[in-house]
């Protein structure tokens, strides 16, 4: 009995290129080749050289119980294997698979196939040279997480660069310090010179977002609701920070906040944020661009509502 080979991959460059009520197109890479998965398997371009897109099942999660559309194209590149799919929105799997992509908890592809003929090369990789692909799934855990993804679709675009997490990670590093140097007991008094640094430092970071010219956005792009599970550190002078993904902190009053929130570009005051159950109106949003790209950090001017 033939064993059903699983390999993973993270989105390449996916992008939805239409939705309407009823589906969603997607495209992608659904095998990258010459990269080695979390089995030690590397596919080689040809390997797929006689797939009858028709025949190739398109699920969720390797489940085939679960279809959740259909595979309308596949063709092979030097980069891999590019398909073309169909998201049924009309069936529970479907607008999950959607919904988790859009948010970019779910960034996966996993192709299932039979081997045909494979070699093991010099590295104890299994090279696989021929095989029959049975079906494309959207998946949980992608083995190769450095892959860029792009996510495009009426209402919100996302776009992920691993050339700024250095910067994101150096600007977190300064917040944790802050927030040390806040919560000791005894150092209250503002003149305590490592506490003014810091928080110099920090104003720098705040002018820096607020000196960022925003730009217009068609009204029918509009986002109308984002959902923040943040805490909210006070600084000085009402100013805030808010990180994602953090247990929730003090209560939100008037001021500047700064949160994390996946590359989303071009958001304006038409957005609503709901924090701990209380609905917040943005009256200033300012996108942080950068040699021409948008970094995950975001400044909002807000009040209670």
């Amino acid at each position: 009995m033939k064993k059903i080979i699983y390999s993973n991959q993270t989105f390449d460059n996916i992008e939805i290129k239409s939705s309407t009520n009823s589906e969603v197109v997607i495209t992608g890479y659904a095998s990258v080749y010459n990269i080695a998965d979390h089995h030690n398997d590397l596919i080689v371009k040809g390997a797929f050289a006689n797939v009858v897109y028709q025949n190739i099942k398109f699920l969720w999660q390797h489940d085939s119980k679960k279809p959740i559309g259909i595979i309308s194209h596949l063709i092979e590149d030097d980069h891999g294997l590019k398909m073309e799919a169909v998201i049924n929105n009309k069936v529970k799997a479907g607008r999950e698979a959607i919904e988790l992509i859009k948010q970019g908890a779910i960034d996966g592809l996993s192709i299932g196939f039979y081997i045909k003929n494979s070699v093991f090369n010099d590295a104890k990789q299994r090279v696989i040279t021929e095989a029959d692909l049975l079906e494309i799934s959207i998946v949980t855990f992608p083995a190769n997480q450095s892959a860029k993804i792009l996510y495009i679709t009426k209402g919100q675009e996302v776009e992920s660069n691993t050339e700024y997490s250095n910067q994101i990670t150096e600007l977190q590093e300064k917040v944790h310090n802050i927030q040390n140097i806040l919560e000791r007991p005894n150092n209250i008094n503002i003149e305590d010179q490592e506490q003014k640094t810091a928080i110099r430092n920090f104003r720098h970071q705040i002018k820096f977002l607020e000196n960022i010219t925003l730009e217009p956005m068609e009204e029918d792009r509009w986002i109308e609701k984002l959902t923040v599970y943040a805490e909210i550190i006070p600084l000085c002078d009402n100013k805030f920070l808010a990180l994602e993904n953090i247990s929730f902190g003090h209560v939100i009053t008037e001021g500047y906040f700064l949160f994390k929130i996946r590359f989303i570009k071009n958001i304006t005051t038409k957005m609503r944020i709901i924090f701990k159950e209380r609905e917040f109106e943005i009256k200033q949003v300012i996108n942080v661009e950068e040699k021409g790209k948008f970094l995950n950090i975001i400044a909002l001017e807000i009040y209670v509502s």
